[in-house]
C-alpha cells in the first residue's frame, strides 16, 4: 500500500514537470530556461492592490486600490482610537503634537508601575495596530511607473528601483499557493531583464486582472509575456 502511494506520488511528481518544461518550451526563448521561476517576494497582499491607470502619452501607473488604501487607513484608525482610550496622559487639542514625547516621558517615569497596568498594554496593542497601518499605507503608496517618454520603470520614494525599458526582456507571471490551506493563490507579476535578473512588480490573487495588467504592459514594452499560471 505504502509502496504504491509513492508510486503515485511520483507519477504526479513526474507528470507535473513534465507540464512545467512543456510550457517553458512553449516559451521559444533560450532565457526561459535559465531563470528562475520561484516567488521573488515574501510580502504579498491578499486582495486587489493595484490598479493600472494609463496617461495619454501611454505611461502606465500601477496605483494603489481604494480596498488597499481603505484596508491600511482603518488599521490607523483603530490603532489611534485604541492608543488614545488607553493613554495615560489625555493631549488636548493644543497639546497632541507632543503627545508622543509626553507618552514616553509617562511610560519612563511610572514604568514600575506601569507594567503591571492593563492600560500600557492596551496603549501597546494600539502602537502596533497603527504602525502596522502606517507602514501598510506606505508600502501601498510606493509609485510603480512605467514611464514613455524617459523609456524607464521605478518604484519606490526614497530607495528608488530603476530599469530602462531596454534592459527589459519579458513579463513573468507566476502563481503561488498560501502557507495554510484556506490562503489564496497569489500570482506575481515580474520583469525578466536580458541579464537573467528577475524584478518584482506587485502581486494579488486576482488572475484576471493580473494577466490583463501584463498583456497591456507587454504592448508599452514590446516584449512577450511568459504566463505560467
Amino acid at each position: 500500500m505504502f509502496k504504491k502511494l509513492l508510486l503515485l506520488l511520483k507519477g504526479i511528481s513526474e507528470r507535473n514537470q513534465k507540464a512545467f518544461a512543456d510550457k517553458i518550451e512553449s516559451f521559444n526563448d533560450p532565457l526561459a530556461k535559465e531563470i528562475e521561476w520561484d516567488s521573488i517576494t515574501q510580502v504579498h497582499c491578499g486582495f486587489l492592490n493595484r490598479k493600472l491607470l494609463k496617461t495619454k502619452n501611454n505611461s502606465i501607473f500601477f496605483i494603489p486600490s481604494i480596498t488597499a488604501v481603505l484596508f491600511h487607513m482603518g488599521l490607523i484608525i483603530m490603532g489611534g482610537y485604541v492608543m488614545w482610550e488607553f493613554s495615560l496622559l489625555r493631549p488636548t487639542i493644543d497639546t497632541i503634537v507632543l503627545y508622543p514625547i509626553s507618552t514616553i516621558q509617562n511610560y519612563i517615569h511610572f514604568l514600575p508601575k506601569l507594567l503591571s497596568s492593563s492600560k500600557v498594554w492596551g496603549h501597546l496593542f494600539g502602537y502596533v495596530f497603527f504602525f502596522m497601518g502606517l507602514l501598510g499605507l506606505c508600502y501601498s503608496l510606493r509609485p510603480i511607473v512605467f514611464n514613455t517618454d524617459k523609456r524607464l520603470y521605478s518604484k519606490g520614494f526614497l530607495y528608488t528601483e530603476k530599469v530602462s525599458f531596454d534592459e527589459i526582456h519579458a513579463i513573468q507571471i507566476i502563481s503561488e499557493i498560501g502557507r495554510e490551506p484556506e490562503d489564496s493563490i497569489i500570482y506575481e507579476l515580474n520583469l525578466v531583464l536580458k541579464n537573467k535578473k528577475r524584478i518584482n512588480v506587485f502581486g494579488h490573487p486576482e488572475k484576471k486582472t493580473i494577466v490583463k495588467d501584463a498583456t497591456e504592459l507587454s504592448q508599452i514594452l514590446s516584449v512577450p509575456v511568459w504566463d505560467m499560471t
